[in-house]
């Protein structure tokens, strides 16, 4: 069964690409014309991916999912560290979640084989450009 037009929303999502079309990403001067390949080779990477294999693909989406929901859960919450000095430790918990979004998010494109998006703020500014750091700032 070949990945539903929301199963690919969502890979697009959690590898940083943007939700517009590539034609309106040119039309709208948000990316240089050749990046908008890069949102190509994610979907043929799709297109590619083995049947039988589409269920890790759908798991590993599934764990992104549940990082998403906790790292809203934890944004809602925070945890009282010490009582004689009131310190809140609820911004702990979202840098470990980031770091974990940011290893799945790169086994995801590594089971597909494709690049997480280039310009993807949400990335670099999470996961580091090539340092892999987690914490702002690097």
């Amino acid at each position: 069964m070949a990945f539903t037009p929301e199963e690919r929303a969502r890979v697009r999502r959690y590898l940083g690409y943007p939700v517009l079309s590539g034609g309106e990403l040119i039309d709208r001067a948000v990316l240089p014309a050749g990046i908008t390949t890069v949102s190509f080779v994610l979907e043929e990477a799709l297109d590619r991916v083995l049947p039988e294999a589409e269920y890790m693909v759908r798991e590993q989406m599934q764990r992104i999912a549940c990082i998403e929901q906790l790292q809203q859960q934890s944004y809602q919450t925070q945890l009282v560290v010490a009582a004689g000095r009131v310190e809140f430790a609820g911004g702990a918990a979202i840098s470990n979640l980031s770091a974990a979004y940011v290893l799945e998010t790169a086994k995801l494109a590594d089971l597909i084989n494709a690049p997480k998006f280039p310009l993807s703020e949400l990335h670099d500014r999470i996961g580091g450009t090539d340092e892999g750091c987690v914490d702002e700032p690097c």
